[in-house]
């Protein structure tokens, strides 16, 4: 976890493989000298090359670090603030969707961002959307969940790697910005793969959990 409101610089380390759950906290500097003097606030990220940590985009800028590395890794096409990202190809590539950009304008352009390399276009979302989740479901397949398109977005929308295309996917139950979500393996069914979408906000402060069974492709309330 790195950076955040109000524009912080320091990280996270939770390390939940130990016998205990560590909890280490670091500054995280990239940007010495600069306006905003190392201070990130909506950035996206992910682990990229298995183990190497790796934030792009924050409010007025399009720079990538690599945690752990001096300067700038890439720069994104575009300036990007409150957008998505999952990690793809392999570990190797951040997909970074959506946002707002340096025009103030909602955007539904995404990019692919690499340690040490050129950002390319990738394919357009559906929708303009921010602050909405994106995670990968598998190897095939992304998924976008809510964020705010004008109105808090109830909508889902999966993309497929195979013929390069979204589709709508059923809706939440409650429209929602800024939430968190993630891919577990349900305790009723161990083999089935669930996603759980936490919190968010929709005019108030959402304490709400939804959870997504992708083998029935169908919604239930969680436990809060």
């Amino acid at each position: 976890m790195a950076t955040g409101q109000s524009a912080q610089r320091f990280a996270e380390i939770i390390d939940l493989h130990g016998h205990s759950q560590s909890l280490s906290n670091f500054g995280f500097n990239p940007m010495v000298g600069t306006r905003s003097r190392g201070r990130i606030e909506g950035a996206v990220g992910g682990l990229i090359q298995e183990d190497l940590p790796f934030i792009c985009g924050g409010a007025n800028t399009r720079n990538c670090y690599a945690i752990g590395q001096d300067g700038v890794s890439t720069t994104l096409i575009k300036k990007r603030y409150l957008a998505a990202s999952a990690v793809i190809d392999n570990g190797q590539t951040l997909f970074v969707t959506g946002g707002i950009t340096y025009s103030k304008s909602v955007t539904k352009s995404t990019e692919l961002a690499r340690p040490g390399k050129v950002s390319d276009p990738g394919p357009d979302l559906p929708i303009r959307v921010y602050s909405h989740c994106l995670l990968s479901v598998d190897e095939n397949k992304l998924m976008l969940i809510g964020g705010y398109t004008g109105s808090y977005s109830q909508n889902v929308y999966f993309y497929h790697f195979g013929n390069q295309t979204w589709t709508a996917g059923p809706g939440l139950s409650i429209g929602r910005r800024e939430h968190a979500c993630g891919l577990f393996r349900n305790p009723k069914s161990q083999e089935q793969l669930t996603v759980a979408v936490v919190g968010g906000y929709n005019g108030d402060q959402l304490a709400s959990v939804e959870l997504f069974n992708l083998g029935t492709m169908i919604w239930e309330e969680g436990t809060k």
